[in-house]
């Protein structure tokens, strides 16, 4: 399977917006009520949200495409760090979404490649992310990625706060 990562502009939008909140309800569906679920994706992937995302300085979305069909997204932005990360000039890696049908394909290490060329591009030292804890399927991947754990930090999110795990690796 031939994947293309480019970046992506405002007539990705509705796309973008559709893909993010299948692959969120599809990850997280089995540990969140449905209801919950479905307001937290109303608003976090709404197309407004998207647009708005996308027009943000220093925030640029990766979207990966097989056949012209995209398959999977990653959003980079420039953000205040947590302490825990030390490095001078860090990228934060706020989503990287593959469609769960793709998943295991290799879509999720093309847009990682991408992330990494990107804030290397760009100058950063470092790219940093927060994911859930219960996350295992996310973690390992970004372990494999050589990511490191620097600890947690409690997180608004349907239903209950939760614990997100901070992880960071250096840009070469």
């Amino acid at each position: 399977m031939r994947v293309e990562v480019r970046l992506g502009g405002q007539a990705d939008v509705a796309s973008v917006a559709s893909l993010a909140r299948k692959a969120f309800v599809d990850a997280y569906s089995a540990v969140v009520s449905l209801g919950e679920l479905d307001e937290y994706v109303d608003e976090a992937f709404s197309p407004r949200r998207i647009a708005a995302e996308l027009g943000e300085p220093g925030s640029a979305f990766l979207l990966a495409e097989t056949d012209r069909i995209q398959v999977g997204y990653a959003r980079l932005a420039i953000s205040t760090a947590p302490e825990l990360v030390s490095a001078a000039r860090p990228l934060e890696l706020v989503r990287i979404y593959v469609a769960s049908d793709h998943i295991g394909t290799g879509i999720g290490s093309a847009l990682m490649l991408s992330c990494l060329s990107h804030a290397a591009r760009a100058g950063h030292d470092a790219l940093w992310l927060k994911v859930w804890v219960i996350n295992e399927r996310a973690i390992a991947f970004y372990r494999r990625w050589g990511f490191d754990e620097l600890g947690t930090v409690e997180v608004d999110a349907p239903g209950e706060p939760k614990l997100d795990l901070i992880m960071c690796r250096a840009i070469p």
